[in-house]
């Protein structure tokens, strides 16, 4: 018999996620733009952006190890807790101090605590979650945040520009307190490691464990990771920071205009989920760089109606158009990428494997979203002529990795892996 997928832990953690995505995903909205209109600095946001990225990178190390050594229940529960602390802090002082240098500690406080709570959610999902329907336990997590990325930006715009900053504050608040209650009743299977060394030696033995791991027994993993940073470097920070930018200033749309695209971009992202959960079992994970192309195309297809200098609705319909697509491609091949890691490492190192995993593909990405914030604030006109760069550099990328992809034999991988662990023969596996 088959195991169901929605058994009672899996639920709490997937409605404790839904909550406390939201207060985040309203949170990334709202305090760049908020930063972005009082401050009308793209470079300033790109900096800004760029900073909030290190924290989530250097602590994405430390919350492997935690995941790995602590009961991540409580790993969720306190941080949730110590978020909604942060946020109440900022709703009282917001408007009485100078705010850049306020938002710039805030998202760099929210970006630390992410790097630290993510892994423990992702690396609690083979431990509730049966390897029949892991697949399916993963897309269904990916679909929470984009189903929270597709509310809240519209929801975000509305408010922000009706409102202003207090109620998307004092929403945030509540929903991080609600969900750490609710992940308190969360039973996730914890087996207490006991530490003999310093908690830096830990760090360093831990990391250097996944290395090990990922370059020795299954160093494809390792090659993705690196077509991730590339890609990440040269797609996905013209995406995170110049976007924002080109509807808001080179446009002259509205807060809620751009929170409408934020919203595709997610419905793109959901629908890429939604899609893996319906076709699972159709999809080749080897042919995953055809999703990597397809997001670099659409890039070059937004890029055009800067050039010929076209009207701002043209540049703005394409541009959501296009991020729809975009997202849709890029989830589909994470959720690839981030199972078949989940499916073929051991139970004791996947926080471990995913905190570098996210390290590395992380590191890129401050880097990219400086130097484009940089280009648009003086590069004013040529924006079309960056989207077609990033573009061109993102497919040169993508048409690299189909050798590197194409050679990696993902499913024969994760069959061999379970036949040893589980004891059961490669047919019996693959029925199953």
């Amino acid at each position: 018999m088959k195991t169901r997928l929605f058994t009672k832990d899996f639920n709490l953690v997937i409605i404790g996620q839904i909550i406390s995505l939201f207060g985040g995903a309203i949170l990334r909205f709202a305090l760049p733009i908020y930063l972005l209109q009082q401050t009308q600095s793209a470079m300033l946001f790109g900096i800004v952006t760029a900073c909030s990225y290190i924290p989530l990178i250097l602590f994405s190390i430390v919350g492997g190890v935690i995941a790995d050594r602590v009961n991540k229940r409580n790993v969720m529960v306190v941080l949730d807790f110590f978020t909604a602390v942060i946020m109440s802090v900022f709703f009282i002082i917001y408007k009485i101090v100078d705010i850049v240098p306020l938002v710039t500690i805030t998202m760099l406080l929210l970006s630390g605590i992410g790097g630290v709570y993510q892994p423990s959610v992702q690396s609690s999902i083979p431990l509730i979650v049966d390897k029949n329907n892991m697949l399916k336990g993963v897309a269904v997590v990916t679909q929470v945040g984009s189903l929270d990325d597709l509310i809240c930006p519209i929801l975000g715009g509305i408010l922000f520009s009706i409102f202003g900053l207090t109620p998307i504050l004092f929403v945030s608040i509540v929903c991080f307190a609600l969900s750490a209650i609710i992940e308190m009743f969360i039973k996730i299977p914890h087996v207490k490691i006991k530490r003999t060394e310093n908690v830096f030696k830990v760090l360093k033995n831990d990391f250097k464990d996944s290395y090990v791991y990922l370059k020795k027994g299954t160093s494809p993993i390792l090659k993705i990771i690196l077509i991730v940073f590339l890609v990440n470097l040269f797609l996905t920070t013209i995406i995170i920071v110049g976007f924002p930018v080109l509807i808001v200033q080179t446009l002259k749309m509205s807060e809620e205009m751009l929170g409408v695209s934020q919203g595709i971009m997610a419905l793109g992202g959901l629908s890429g989920g939604i899609y893996i959960s319906i076709c699972s079992g159709k999809i080749k994970i080897d042919r995953a760089y055809f999703y990597l192309i397809c997001a670099s195309l659409a890039l070059v297809v937004i890029s055009v109606p800067f050039i010929v200098g076209a009207t701002a609705v043209t540049c703005y319909v394409l541009l959501c158009v296009m991020s729809f697509c975009i997202m849709f491609s890029a989830t589909v091949f994470t959720i690839q990428m981030m199972t078949a890691i989940q499916v073929s490492t051991p139970a004791d190192l996947v926080g471990k494997v995913i905190s570098f995993a996210m390290v590395v593909g992380l590191t890129s990405q401050p880097l990219g979203m400086l130097l484009y914030g940089i280009a648009l604030e003086y590069l004013v006109g040529y924006e079309g002529y960056i989207l077609l760069f990033s573009a061109v550099i993102s497919l040169i990328v993508s048409l690299v990795s189909i050798i590197t992809i194409r050679n990696i034999k993902w499913q024969e991988q994760v069959i061999e892996n379970n036949f040893i662990k589980d004891n059961i023969s490669k047919e019996d596996f693959r029925n199953e």
